[in-house]
């Protein structure tokens, strides 16, 4: 039912012009959490897209996270949705959003730091963590893949002020991946 269940289920800030629970952000600590409504391999709306890059704006906070479903950086299954990169990587480059949180391919794929449209900038990492339900698919790698493996998993991500620690964890306890950022020394 076009996700009705998880709208009507969860509180979701309506905090965008058209007052819709499909997109929102919110603060967390000294975080910033933005999730967008991106279901198939198409750009943004206008709507949401000036609201994103007001939002972006706006927030003075120390990290930065997106979140939505469907990744533009991928090896596997689905591969990389180049309608959504282009609409919306971009603006997550110029903002220097520190991670990009997706799913729909079913394993866990880590990039690099993408400079694509801004090589000045520090990059955006994408984290492809589609491990935790339905079967997994096989992985991938390219020349912006820091790591990839088909494996069930959860990713935990832990910040203390400055430092953030990134672990993908296998359902057996064992770690995949671990990514730290230390913003206080400007190390990434």
């Amino acid at each position: 039912n076009n996700g009705e269940p998880y709208l009507n289920d969860f509180y979701l800030p309506a905090n965008n012009s058209q007052a819709s629970k499909r997109y929102y952000s919110f603060d967390y600590g000294n975080a910033h959490f933005v999730s967008l409504e991106v279901v198939e391999d198409e750009p943004l709306s206008t709507a949401q897209i000036n609201w994103l890059i007001t939002d972006l704006f706006g927030t003075t906070q120390t990290w930065k996270f997106v979140y939505f479903h469907v990744p533009p950086y991928s090896n596997s299954r689905h591969g990389s949705a180049l309608k959504v990169r282009k609409s919306i990587s971009p603006l997550l480059e110029w903002f220097q959003v520190d991670l990009v949180f997706n799913g729909h391919d079913h394993d866990y794929e880590r990039t690099i730091p993408i400079k694509e449209f801004y090589p000045d900038k520090r990059g955006v990492t994408y984290v492809v963590t589609g491990g935790a339900g339905d079967g997994v698919y096989p992985s991938g790698a390219s020349g912006f893949t820091a790591y990839s493996e088909s494996a069930y998993h959860t990713t935990y991500v832990q910040i203390d002020h400055s430092v953030l620690t990134l672990k993908a964890i296998r359902n057996d306890g064992t770690t995949i991946d671990t990514l730290t950022i230390d913003k206080g020394m400007n190390r990434f």
